[in-house]
Order: structure tokens, then sequence, then C-alpha cells
């Protein structure tokens, strides 16, 4: 108690001090914020995703059905990128045109981007990809965040992941929100 008290005194005479250990301090909560939500995750690491028939795909091309658990069990591809689109954010939407970004960068003939869009009804979902954001890519509906519950993603869970032939998580991470993890994704991916 008499150190604090101490302390205290020391900062208080001299405010320029306290006022950089206050700027440290920030900063280094800054840094610890911003790194937990761009880097990747090691939390789900190795952890196998299940796909079933409750995810329905959709495009602005035609409102063809094809269910997400088809496309997994079609895919010849050795790698997938799997993420789950918050479809009532804006920002979210807005994101989706950093896919097309993406598609581009990675080599499309060993991997899938699956995007699977939730919590919304399919009207707001299917306006908002298609005429708001205006992406022509498939996106999978997934009514009632049904994926994230079967799978047991936590808030908080990075909702991108790539996933190998066995369904596992080989690493997660956004790479729209981190360029950084572009490399990592196409290391992985050669």
């Amino acid at each position: 108690m008499v150190g604090l008290k101490l302390l205290l005194r020391i900062l208080y005479e001299n405010k320029k001090t306290m006022i950089w250990i206050i700027i440290g301090f920030l900063f280094m909560v800054f840094l610890n914020t911003a790194n937990n939500s761009l880097v990747s995750s090691k939390r789900n690491l190795g952890k196998q995703i299940t796909f079933d028939d409750s995810s329905k795909r959709f495009n602005s091309v035609n409102d063809s059905i094809l269910f997400l658990s088809d496309l997994i069990n079609q895919s010849q591809k050795k790698f997938k990128i799997v993420s789950l689109v918050n479809a009532s954010c804006s920002d979210c939407i807005e994101e989706l045109q950093g896919w097309r970004r993406i598609r581009k960068l990675i080599d499309s003939v060993r991997v899938d981007i699956i995007l699977i869009a939730y919590d919304a009804p399919f009207d707001m979902v299917k306006y908002n990809v298609v005429d708001v954001a205006k992406f022509k890519q498939p996106v999978f509906y997934d009514c009632n965040n049904h994926f994230s519950r079967i799978n047991n993603l936590q808030q908080g869970d990075f909702k991108t992941f790539l996933i190998d032939t066995n369904n596992k998580i080989v690493i997660s991470g956004n790479p729209i929100k981190n360029p950084h993890l572009i490399k990592s994704y196409k290391e992985l991916i050669r």
C-alpha cells in the first residue's frame, strides 16, 4: 500500500511521465486488440468442420438450389476457404467485394471459396448480396445460424478458415481484413 502511494505521488509530481505511461498502456491495449482481431487464431486448428443440408446456394444468375453438403462432397479441390458473412451487417456485406480480389490472388484451381450468409431472412440476404453488393459468385444461405451451431463456433471465433480435404481447419483468420494472412493462405494452398 505504501509503495502504491509513493508511485502515485511520483507520477503526480511528474505529469509528463504519467502521460507517457498512459499512452504506452493504451498503445499496448490497442495492439493486443488489433492482433486478436486480425491474426490467425490457433484455437480451432485441426478441428473438423461438419457440413449438412441446412445451407442452400443461390446466386444472381439463377436461383438453382444446391446444398452445401453436396458441393463439399463433389469438390475435387485440395482446399476450401469457408467464410461466414453476417448478412445483417452492412460492413460485412461491403466486405464481399474483397472476396473478388482474393479469388484472383489465390489459385482458384486448387481451392473453393465458400461464402455462407447468416443472421438475416433469406429475402434480406439475397437483396444485400445480389442487389446491394452486386456479388455474382455463389453464396450459401444458412438459416438460423445452423452452421456455427453444429460446428460449435463460439462468439469471437474466427469465421473464416482454410480447410483441407478432410474438412479440418488448417488456418483461420480473414485474409480480407489482414493482407499478411493472404501470404499464409497462398503458401498452404501451393
